[in-house]
C-alpha cells in the first residue's frame, strides 16, 4: 500500500474576499500552483486596497525551493485583474502566466451597484527563473481567429504540452447570442500557430484544458440562468434573489490533431438537469495511452427547497465522481465518495457492502477540491476534499487519495492534514507541466482568515 508522509503545512500569504464574484482559487478548471523539479510556484490573488471592483486585484507569483520557505518572486505592478491568474511552467524554468488585465470602462455592473466592468486585453507572460526576482517578464499576445471584445469574466483555460513547450489559451468571447470560448495555440517554434472558437449547448465556462502533441482535450461546466420557471420561482421565494445561474452539464470535446482536425461533437458527459441539481469539475490528466481521466463533484441538490417542493423524500446527496473517456466516448464512471442524507443503518451498511466509502450526514458538508497527481513511476492518483465513512458511523472530514491509473483503486487513504484545505483546494498542475514528482502538492484558501495555504505530502509507491 501507498504511503503518505505529511511534510509541510503553510500560509503563504493573505487574501481578503475580492468582493468582484470570483476568489483566490476561482480559476476552477486552470490551475495555479505547480512544480517545477524541486521547485514549486504559485500564483496568489492580491486585493487593492481602495481600488474599485470588478478589476481589483493583481497575481503575485510565489516561489518554494523543496526544504526551503515561500518568497515573493514577482508581482504585477497595477491592480487591473478580476479572476486569479492561472499559472504553467515550460521547459528551462520558464514560468508561463495567463492575465487578462483591463484596459477601457464599459460601466457600472447594474444601476444599483458601484461596482464597474471593463475591456480586457488576455496576455501570456513567461518569466525566466533563472534571472533575478522582480525582471520583467516577456508579454506574449494571442493571435485570435477574430477581433474579439475580451472583458473582465474570461472564465479561461490554460494548459501546456511541456515536452513540446507548446501553449494554449482559452477566453470566453461574446459569440452571438451565447458565449463561448476562442482559443489560441502556440507551437514549438513560438508561433500562434493555430486559433478558432470552442461552442457547447449552452454556455460553457472554467474550462479544463489538456494538449499533447496535436492532441487537445477541454471540458466545460455548462453555466446559465436557472431555465426552469417554476424552480425559479422557488429559489426566489427562499431566497428573495431573482439572480440564479445554474451549473449541471459538463461537456467534453477534443481532436486528435489541434492543427488539421476539428474539434469532436460536444459529449455531456455528465448532467444533473432532472433536479436542479450542481456539477463542479475538479480536474483533468491524460495517461500515456492518450485517454482523458476526469474528477469531478455531483450534488443532486443544489439547493434544499427544491427538493422540498417538487421532489419530497428524496435524500440530499453530494458525491465525487470519476469518469475515464477515450477517444471521445466514457469508458468508466465511478463513485470515488458520497454522502448521502438521513440514510438508514441498513441501508448504509449495504451501500458499504458495495465496496463504496459510503457516509450518512445531516446536514451534508460540501465535498469538492482536489485534484490528479502523477509520481515518477508513472502512478495517477486522485486527491478529493471529501466525507469518509467511520466505523462508528457518522462522517469524517479529510483529504483522501486514491489510486487511478495504471490500476484503479475504490479504498481511499486519508492524508494526516492538521488543517483542512478549503476554498476548493487543488493540486499542482500535471495538464500546465507539473514534473511528476513523490511529492504531493496542495493550494487552498481559508474565506474566513484570509490564508492561503500550503501543504505537501510525500508519496512512496
Amino acid at each position: 500500500m501507498s504511503r503518505f508522509t505529511v511534510l509541510a503545512e503553510e500560509t503563504i500569504a493573505q487574501c481578503p474576499d475580492p468582493n468582484n464574484g470570483a476568489g483566490p482559487l476561482w480559476s476552477f478548471g486552470s490551475k495555479t500552483l505547480v512544480r517545477d523539479g524541486n521547485t514549486v510556484w504559485a500564483s496568489v490573488m492580491d486585493v487593492g486596497a481602495g481600488v474599485k471592483p470588478l478589476c481589483n486585484t493583481r497575481w503575485r507569483l510565489f516561489r518554494r525551493p523543496d526544504g526551503g520557505c515561500w518568497e515573493l518572486f514577482h508581482e504585477a505592478p497595477r491592480y487591473e485583474e478580476r479572476e486569479p491568474c492561472p499559472l504553467a511552467c515550460l521547459p528551462g524554468g520558464r514560468v508561463v502566466i495567463s492575465t487578462n488585465p483591463k484596459t477601457k470602462c464599459r460601466g457600472k455592473l447594474d444601476k444599483t451597484d458601484d461596482r464597474e466592468t471593463w475591456h480586457t486585453d488576455p496576455c501570456v507572460l513567461t518569466i525566466d527563473a533563472a534571472k533575478p526576482a522582480g525582471t520583467p517578464p516577456e508579454v506574449l499576445k494571442p493571435v485570435w481567429d477574430s477581433p474579439y471584445a475580451f472583458f473582465e469574466h474570461s472564465y479561461r483555460g490554460l494548459a501546456v504540452d511541456r515536452d513540446a513547450g507548446a501553449i494554449w489559451v482559452s477566453h470566453q468571447v461574446s459569440d452571438g447570442d451565447t458565449y463561448s470560448q476562442a482559443w489560441s495555440f502556440r507551437d514549438t517554434a513560438g508561433e500562434w500557430s493555430h486559433n478558432g472558437i470552442l461552442r457547447f449547448p449552452i454556455r460553457g465556462c472554467y474550462p479544463m484544458l489538456a494538449v499533447r502533441g496535436r492532441a487537445a482535450h477541454v471540458v466545460a461546466l455548462g453555466d446559465i440562468e436557472e431555465s426552469n420557471p417554476r424552480w425559479r420561482e422557488c429559489k426566489k421565494r427562499v431566497t428573495g434573489s431573482a439572480w440564479d445561474y445554474d451549473f449541471r452539464q459538463l461537456f467534453y470535446r477534443w481532436t486528435p490533431d489541434l492543427g488539421s482536425r476539428e474539434f469532436s461533437m460536444p459529449l455531456t458527459f455528465a448532467t444533473r438537469d432532472e433536479t436542479a441539481g450542481s456539477l463542479v469539475q475538479i480536474d483533468m490528466a491524460l495517461d500515456p495511452d492518450g485517454d482523458a481521466h476526469i474528477l469531478y463533484f455531483d450534488c443532486n441538490f443544489r439547493q434544499p427547497c427544491i427538493r422540498d417542493e417538487f421532489f419530497p423524500g428524496t435524500p440530499l446527496s453530494n458525491a465525487v465522481k470519476y469518469c475515464r473517456i477515450s477517444k471521445g466516448a466514457v469508458t468508466d464512471r465511478r463513485v470515488l465518495f458520497e454522502a448521502v442524507e438521513d440514510l438508514s443503518a441498513d441501508a448504509a451498511r449495504k451501500e458499504q457492502a458495495k465496496g463504496l466509502p459510503f457516509c450518512s450526514a445531516s446536514p451534508l458538508l460540501p465535498i469538492h477540491g482536489g485534484g490528479f497527481h502523477v509520481s515518477p513511476s508513472g502512478r495517477l492518483r486522485a486527491v478529493a476534499l471529501a466525507h469518509a465513512a467511520r466505523a462508528e458511523g457518522g462522517f469524517e472530514v479529510g483529504t483522501y487519495v486514491f489510486d487511478i491509473f495504471p490500476a484503479l483503486s475504490l479504498t481511499p487513504v486519508r492524508l494526516g492534514l492538521k488543517r483542512p484545505l478549503g476554498g476548493m483546494p487543488i493540486t499542482a498542475g500535471i495538464r500546465t507541466g507539473a514534473t511528476p514528482s513523490d511529492r504531493l502538492d496542495l493550494l487552498g484558501w481559508d474565506g474566513k482568515t484570509g490564508d492561503i495555504t500550503y501543504a505537501q505530502v510525500e508519496t512512496a509507491d
